[in-house]
């Protein structure tokens, strides 16, 4: 059973990453997609990073479905042995290569598991009225989130890496945005959005994998929202930004006035990215 670390995995890079996200950002049927599409002025964003929200469910179904390679694969990860897209690729692996999971089966699953919290929509919808869209960032996969965040009723553009299934309709590879490691390099995404005339308002994270996106919005003028008073982002906006320019909220509250009022207020003005 040990052998299952020793499954190569298979990633392919996006072949056009500018036109992934050019296509998310259409296809929402939040006002900014017309917007997107016709662009009279600057499209004014939010990001928010969903990468615990899917990647957390996958694992506890692995877990479910499969505890013994499950458990080898998760205990390599934190032993360092294994990176976490290399984790991901092996949870696939196992589910849909050894235990014969069905996709329809995997994705139901997933999107019943997923949690999210009411002020989530509560703030989605202020940013609207605002004229700004809420757009989900994933390192996780998109047909799983898109799945998930329908089943709340809520619409939110997605960035996400992709399962990829050969000709029989067996799962081959993933396909990520930027790189076989960082699967979706954030700080790509804003300069990217940037290009194709969005203006990131602000940005809603919690891991290290966050810090690049926070500190491109920011330096451009944006607010930063991070979970957990402890988590690695809070922890290096209060290193690097004044108080002004970031709020802290917890899961199990959400987005109290406190933190979400700031970034409102920022949303409403001009920042330095469209100046």
């Amino acid at each position: 059973m040990i052998d299952i670390l020793n499954q190569e995995p298979s990633f392919r890079v996006s072949a056009d990453p500018r036109k992934v996200i050019k296509s998310a950002l259409a296809e929402s049927s939040q006002p900014i997609a017309e917007r997107f599409k016709r662009q009279p002025s600057p499209i004014k964003i939010v990001l928010a990073k969903m990468d615990g929200a899917i990647c957390d469910e996958l694992t506890s179904i692995a877990e479910l479905v499969a505890p013994v390679e499950s458990k080898i694969i998760n205990e390599a990860r934190k032993r360092g042995q294994i990176d976490k897209a290399r984790q991901i690729y092996l949870h696939f692996h196992v589910l849909l290569k050894i235990h014969g999971l069905d996709m329809e089966t995997l994705t139901r699953m997933i999107a019943e598991r997923f949690s999210l919290f009411p002020s989530v929509t509560a703030l989605k919808e202020r940013l609207v009225q605002r004229g700004v869209g809420m757009v989900a960032v994933s390192n996780g996969m998109g047909v799983f989130l898109r799945a998930a965040l329908k089943m709340h009723h809520l619409d939110l553009p997605v960035i996400c890496n992709e399962l990829v299934f050969d000709e029989g309709g067996g799962f081959a590879a993933i396909e990520v945005l930027h790189d076989p490691v960082k699967l979706i390099d954030q700080g790509q995404v804003f300069q990217t959005l940037k290009e194709l005339g969005a203006v990131i308002v602000g940005c809603i994270g919690d891991g290290p994998s966050d810090i690049p996106m926070a500190r491109e919005v920011s330096t451009h003028g944006g607010y930063v929202l991070s979970c957990g008073a402890r988590s690695p982002l809070t922890g290096w906006c209060k290193e690097h930004l004044s108080k002004g320019d970031y709020g802290v909220y917890e899961r199990s509250v959400g987005f109290v006035k406190d933190v979400r009022d700031p970034l409102l207020d920022r949303a409403s003005y001009k920042t330095a990215q469209s100046a």
